[in-house]
Formats: structure tokens, sequence, C-alpha cells
């Protein structure tokens, strides 16, 4: 039942050539279901109950176009699309990962420190 002050929308009996079109491309280029039903002015639960494997799948197609696509660029030599590539399907990153050894750097902090004035803490505050 529709909410009171939504506005009606029918379903169509037949789905016309055009309409199937419409939804394919739509759920290739990776629509929502809602934006799909709203655009043909469809109850989106019902657009989703007659048409949710239908957009898995065109949704699929797209996404592997796109890739079929990136790869055609990467192997023609594309830098940019090469590393995106690789960061994508191959874990490759440009991001280093220092780890420090925080009691060894204190440590050598501390030495250099006290190798300063021979290691005496005591006359830091005294002029000479």
């Amino acid at each position: 039942m529709a909410k009171r002050g939504a506005p009606r929308t029918k379903t169509p009996a037949k789905w016309t050539k055009e309409q199937l079109r419409q939804i394919d491309e739509m759920a290739e280029s990776q629509a929502k279901d809602t934006m799909i039903a709203e655009s043909l002015g469809v109850d989106v639960q019902t657009f989703k109950r007659e048409f949710t494997q239908r957009c898995r799948t065109k949704r699929a197609q797209g996404k592997a176009r796109i890739l079929r696509r990136q790869f055609e660029k990467a192997t023609a030599g594309d830098v940019t699309m090469l590393i995106w590539s690789g960061k994508q399907h191959l874990e490759q990153s440009d991001k280093q990962d220092h780890k420090i050894d925080a009691s060894k750097a204190m440590r050598e902090l501390l030495g250099w420190i006290g190798g300063r004035n021979g290691g005496n803490h005591a006359d830091d505050d005294t002029d000479d």
C-alpha cells in the first residue's frame, strides 16, 4: 500500500524494448536500483522484484568492461594506469612503512646529549 502523499506509480504490464535497453544501460553504468526505477516512473520495490538479477548481471558486465579498458591502457604503456592497476590488483604501494624502535632512538638521543657535555647533566644551567 502506498504511503499517503507519496506519488503513485504504475508498473507496465509489459516492458518495452526501449525500457529494457534503458535499464540495461543504466545498470551497466552502475546506477542504483532507486535511480533506475525513478527514471522509469516505477515503484522501487516492484523494480527490485522484477530486475534484481538482470541489474546485478549488467553491473558485473559494466565493471568487467571498465577493467578490460584499464588493462588495455596499462598494457599500452599508460604509466598512470600501470601504477593504479598495480595498486588495485597487485597490492603494490608507494607508501613506505617506516618503523621506529623508540627505545633505540631514545638511547641514541640520550647518548648524543650525554656526549655533548661529557655525560654530566648537573651542570647544564651553569655558565663557565
